[in-house]
């Protein structure tokens, strides 16, 4: 389909532009600890001001782009047969994920766990377990961010401690899955700093 190329070219432009923010993030990181004991307190916070807007621009640029790709991943799967589920469900995947990555967390997230569900009640495969697993992996981030988004914007508890409740369910599920497959312990030691990071963000001071 020439959309779907179209749509895998749009998703690698994003991942780029991703991989471009991240980098402004670090020296937005940088300028902060390398000012921290400026005297001069006017330069320290223009430089400060300046790394931010550049980081923020950024990301605003990486998250346009990946809307541009769950639109187009939506057009490929209008256009998709109904008798090739194990492309639609990857489609599905791709959208859900460019979703989220776009500042749409939680209409990525029910994408995703509608997916999961889906897959959850279809026969097993080497294929369709490995995108049970990167689906999951996803929405465990899709948590995590919205929920980290939620307090950082003050909200109350019950708004987002469910979400970070989630996140550490599908963590801490990969973990032990990960573990009992015998992955490297390196990849398991990860799945379990996801679990903690999100125990922090529970129980962090909102300061």
């Amino acid at each position: 389909l020439p959309r779907y190329q179209e749509a895998i070219q749009l998703e690698q432009a994003a991942l780029e532009l991703q991989r471009q923010a991240y980098a402004r993030h670090l020296d937005t990181i940088e300028v902060r600890r390398t000012t921290f004991l400026s005297e001069d307190e006017e330069q320290r916070e223009r430089k400060l001001a300046e790394a931010t807007e550049q980081e923020r621009e950024a990301y605003e640029a990486a998250a346009d782009q990946w809307q541009i790709v769950a639109e187009t991943y939506e057009h490929v799967m209008e256009r998709l047969p109904d008798e090739d589920p194990e492309t639609m469900a990857r489609m599905q995947w791709a959208k859900g994920r460019a979703m989220v990555r776009s500042g749409a967390v939680w209409d990525g997230a029910a994408e995703l766990d509608d997916l999961l569900f889906d897959l959850s009640e279809s026969a097993s495969s080497p294929e369709s377990d490995s995108l049970m697993r990167a689906t999951r992996e996803e929405l465990a981030a899709a948590y995590y961010f919205g929920a980290r988004l939620l307090r950082l914007q003050g909200k109350p508890a019950d708004q987002w401690r469910p979400e970070a409740r989630r996140a550490r369910q599908h963590f801490r599920y990969l973990a032990e899955a990960a573990s009992r497959e015998g992955a490297d312990p390196e990849v398991v030691r990860g799945l379990e700093d996801n679990v903690e990071r999100t125990i922090n963000l529970e129980q962090m001071d909102h300061s």
